[in-house]
């Protein structure tokens, strides 16, 4: 158990690039129907998904989701890669930035989920997504666990 502490921040780095990686190649949401108040039958892919189409304007969810999970991976890799460099300057805030980091995974899960409600009715939610939503909150509980249970890495 003590090296699953000690590698809990590069357990969840890993899951959280997983995360970024699923939410950015897979289908976001299938739909059948009306979306947006235009009529559409099909898949729309994990851009489509973040960004919008050329048609049909960026759901806030996915774009939220995204958004987080990015600055989330960004700041769990400065805490990962900084110390391997013997740079000590985040050593004072490693575990606030961890928690930050760890809350934003968390809310990005959440944001994921609420994607087929961000885009409309009669839409289902993606494998890939569902999965990124999934790990996601996996790596966001990997990552605050030592912080809870005073576990320092």
């Amino acid at each position: 158990m003590k090296s699953f502490y000690k590698f809990s921040r590069v357990i969840a780095l890993g899951l959280t690039l997983l995360s970024f990686i699923l939410l950015m190649a897979t289908a976001s949401v299938t739909v059948k129907g009306e979306i947006w108040g235009i009529s559409f039958s099909g898949e729309l892919t994990g851009i489509e998904g973040i960004f919008g189409t050329k048609n049909v304007s960026a759901p806030w969810a996915g774009l939220m989701a995204w958004i987080f999970i990015l600055v989330a991976l960004i700041v769990l890799a400065l805490v990962v890669i900084l110390p391997l460099l013997k740079v000590n300057a985040l050593d004072k805030y490693s575990e606030l930035l961890t928690l930050v980091a760890a809350i934003l995974l968390v809310v990005a899960g959440i944001f994921t989920f609420c994607e087929t409600a961000a885009v409309g009715s009669g839409t289902k939610l993606g494998v890939g997504w569902i999965i990124s939503a999934v790990v996601s909150i996996l790596s966001g509980v990997c990552a605050a666990l030592p912080l809870a249970l005073n576990k320092k890495n």
